[in-house]
């Protein structure tokens, strides 16, 4: 059992040592096709430099070719020289003097010329500095109009609002005097009903008369007969009657007292409110019909009575009927002459308020087209410099949409570290369930061995103690014997010598066997302990990575907060921008339409163009601009030029001479700008090859520190260490800074913010398949494993001899070719 055992750890180990290696061996791969780039890279770069360096000593040969040219023509000069003083008698001599001193006086004008020249360049600089100083103070000029203008457009604005609500006003003023109207009319038919129904009751009172005057001739007779029989009995009916007749006495007056008040509250509401006007006099009906039916029910239960009543009480009740008639009809004519009066009151209040009207309407209609036209003035100027201020907003559109662009791309690397770094915190996660899983598998191997290297040493103690209770036995059976024979004596002892060899024999095997165990034991902590501290580096540098990772992620949160700050902020400006110009449109609209309705009367455009304080403000502006033009005209024309006397062929030679220079000069130019490119090229280059570098060494030297057994990257060659020594003393000048505002700049690059770093292309080499725990996660992980699409494309781009970087980053980090430009 323990061979079958020991044979089981031995297969497991040796499986585990094999897909160690395996792994090892995938990352010792990836790190030298990693390397193997970096190596091309560096080569490209040490090529571009030679190149550089072999044009630095063509041209300092080239110099050194031109100095030694201009001391043989110093020293051909100088025997030159010794040559004149020494024939100084000859004619040649004496006209090489005149040529060379001819020569030095074109020498000096030409001289004379170029200062000159230099003098008006000078100027014609400083002419420059002053013209855009100008047009600076010209855009600072026009952002304060365009600022005037904008508080002028809210000065109008409120203007308009105000005219707006004293219109609407005047329109609520006359809603209520055409209400007040329409009341009046209502009035005035109600009063002429009164009237229809006073006539009728006058002339039912007039046929009351004089069917009480025939009654009075009929009943006179039969009242005298009837009296002295009815006397007795019908004295208390009439008592009864008369007490009726004076309640209704009592009511009626009592309703002309209310009918008094009410008057007196008709009167009050009137001047204030028409439409309490309406209610009361709806009221008032009411009463009316109200008293007429009970002036029906009265006049009914006087007819039934009058049969009953004597002559002369009849008379007198219904004279007393007639006189309370006839003043009911006088208080009505009375509140009728009343309501005339009020009527006329209120007409004349109708006729000045619509003379009110009449006259604000006048005044009114020559202001607002005053108005009008000054507003159509600024509106037209104020469109003009809305114009322009859109072609601002289209081209502040155009960089919006660079930034969104450069924020989507920032957003995708986000993404992308985020899920990278989800992906790392699983892996740990799953790495330290592992570790925790095998360190609990260990302590229950260690557990399980011990408790069998117990057993096996309690199993050999028995063992022991049977042979030896075996060697008593055997002893005691032989002492018994020893007394029958003689010869036999000597037997035991041979056994027994037997006996103490084979356990001897037994004890050598026990404790090889005991040795062997310890140190199969020992080795296997070994490289327990090997391959727990290897799990714990990459663990670590997991952990260094999450780190990096986290930071850049901050940095880029960063970048994306002030860049979509910045976005809101411009989107806001467009958004007013954009409300300002439709509501300038809508007012334009309105104000058209209402100038289209309202009679227009031809006047020059002279007197609203000197009313408006835009006009005046631009008029003088480009008076002003005018001024300034011909000023400098003048001054180019009064311009003194200098004074030449050169004849053609000197200023041929000169013009020469002058494009000649020009053309060296802009060769020059081209040459350093050439120079400095390749300057700027090999120093980003560079800089990115040490960021990689540094990378590299910040991945091994934990690595080295901690276990020596693992997989050293392969450290570059002299040259290369060389070059790192070098570049190191520039990174300093060239390394980018961050600003307050959260956005990288560089300080040999430009101002513009650049987009934020692909962070899973510096960290894409660090992208270990640390081995899971057996063959079965080893299959999960080559099908299915849980890297990114990404960084699939990055393993087969290694295999097929491109970098694990993403196309982005290699465009960061990739240096660019020379390629010289030609100059024109």
């Amino acid at each position: 059992m323990y061979k079958v055992s020991s044979d089981h750890y031995y297969v497991k180990d040796v499986m585990l040592k094999y897909f160690i290696a395996i792994v090892f061996n995938q990352v010792n791969e990836k790190l030298t096709t990693e390397l193997g780039q970096i190596q091309t890279s560096l080569k490209n770069a040490l090529e571009e430099l030679h190149h550089t360096q072999a044009e630095n000593k063509i041209s300092s040969n080239l110099a050194a070719a031109l100095e030694a040219e201009r001391k043989q023509l110093l020293e051909e000069k100088q025997t030159l020289m010794a040559v004149v003083e020494n024939e100084e008698d000859s004619e040649n001599i004496k006209e090489l003097r005149a040529s060379c001193t001819h020569l030095q006086e074109e020498r000096d004008r030409l001289q004379a010329r170029c200062h000159d020249l230099e003098v008006t360049l000078d100027q014609a600089h400083e002419q420059l500095g002053s013209q855009i100083q100008e047009q600076q103070q010209v855009i600072l000029y026009w952002k304060e109009r365009w600022q005037q203008t904008a508080v002028s457009l809210k000065n109008t604005e409120e203007l308009l609002d105000q005219e707006r609500a004293q219109f609407q006003k005047a329109m609520n003023k006359n809603t209520e005097l055409l209400q007040d109207c329409e009341m009046l009319q209502t009035e005035n038919e109600e009063l002429c009903e009164l009237r229809s129904t006073i006539s009728r009751l006058e002339d039912e009172n007039n046929q009351l008369t004089k069917k009480v005057k025939e009654l009075e001739q009929s009943n006179h007779l039969e009242h005298l007969h009837r009296s002295l029989k009815e006397s007795t009995g019908e004295t208390d009916e009439m008592r009864e009657l008369y007490r009726e007749l004076q309640k209704s006495h009592e009511t009626i007056k009592e309703l002309e007292v209310e009918r008094s008040d009410k008057e007196l509250e008709m009167r009050k509401l009137k001047s204030e409110n028409g439409s309490v006007l309406r209610i009361e006099l709806d009221a008032c009906r009411q009463q009316l019909e109200l008293e007429k039916s009970r002036r029906e029910i009265l006049q009914c239960r006087v007819g039934e009575l009058e049969s009953k009543l004597a002559a002369e009480r009849r008379g007198q009740d219904y004279l007393v009927e007639i006189q309370s008639s006839v003043t009911q009809s006088q208080s009505l004519e009375r509140l009728l002459e009343k309501e005339r009066e009020a009527k006329k009151q209120k007409d004349e209040l109708i006729f000045t308020l619509k003379e009110e009207l009449e006259e604000l309407k006048r005044k009114k209609s020559g202001d607002f087209k005053a108005s009008l036209e000054e507003v159509d003035s600024e509106l037209m100027l104020v469109r003009e410099e809305l114009q322009k201020v859109w072609d601002m907003l289209k081209t502040k559109d155009s960089e919006l949409e660079e930034q969104y662009h450069e924020l989507e791309s920032a957003r995708d690397q986000y993404t992308e570290c985020s899920t990278e770094k989800i992906r790392l915190e699983q892996l740990v996660s799953s790495l330290q369930k592992q570790m925790e899983e095998k360190e609990q598998a260990m302590k229950h191997l260690q557990h399980t061995r011990l408790e069998k290297s117990e057993m096996s040493i309690e199993k050999s103690s028995l063992e022991l103690k049977m042979a030896a209770m075996q060697d008593q036995n055997g002893k005691d059976f032989s002492l018994n014997i020893g007394s029958v024979s003689h010869n036999e004596l000597n037997s035991p002892t041979g056994c027994q010598n037997d006996k103490s060899l084979h356990q001897c024999s037994r004890c050598d095997v026990f404790l090889q066997q005991l040795d062997k165990a310890i140190k199969g034991c020992q080795e296997r902590n070994v490289e327990l302990q090997e391959q727990k501290n290897q799990a714990l580096s990459s663990l670590y540098q997991l952990q260094d990575i999450l780190k990096d990772l986290t930071k850049q992620t901050k940095v880029n949160e960063q970048v994306a907060q002030a860049l979509q700050t910045d976005n809101e902020t411009l989107k806001n400006q467009h958004r007013l921008v954009t409300e300002q110009l439709k509501g300038l449109f809508k007012e334009k609209q309105n104000l058209t339409n209402a100038y289209k309705k309202i009679p227009q009367e031809e006047k020059p455009a002279d007197d609203w163009a000197e009313k408006s304080r835009l006009v005046k403000n631009l008029l003088r502006s480009v008076k002003a601009n005018k001024e300034q033009s011909k000023d400098k005209e003048d001054i180019q024309e009064d311009f003194p030029v200098p004074s030449t006397e050169v004849t053609e062929k000197d200023i041929n030679k000169l013009q020469r001479q002058l494009e000649e220079k020009s053309e060296k000069i802009s060769t020059m130019a081209s040459e350093i700008k050439m120079l400095k490119e390749k300057n700027e090229s090999l120093m980003k280059a560079k800089l990115r090859f040490q960021q990689q570098v540094q990378q590299i060494r910040s991945i091994s030297q934990p690595g080295r520190e901690k276990e020596p057994t693992d997989p050293v990257v392969p450290r570059l060659s002299g040259k290369s260490r060389n070059l790192h020594e070098a570049e190191s003393s520039s990174q300093g000048s060239l390394t980018g800074t961050r600003s307050p505002e959260g956005s990288w700049t560089d300080s040999a690059q430009s101002s513009r913010s650049p987009t934020p770093i692909n962070t899973s292309a510096i960290h894409s080499p660090l992208r270990l398949n640390i081995p899971g725990a057996l063959s079965k996660n080893w299959r999960g992980q080559t099908e299915g494993s849980p890297l990114s699409p990404r960084s699939h494309g990055e393993i087969e781009g290694s295999g097929e001899g491109q970098g694990p970087f993403t196309p982005r980053a290699s465009a960061l980090l990739s240096p660019r070719p020379y390629q010289p430009r030609k100059t024109m």
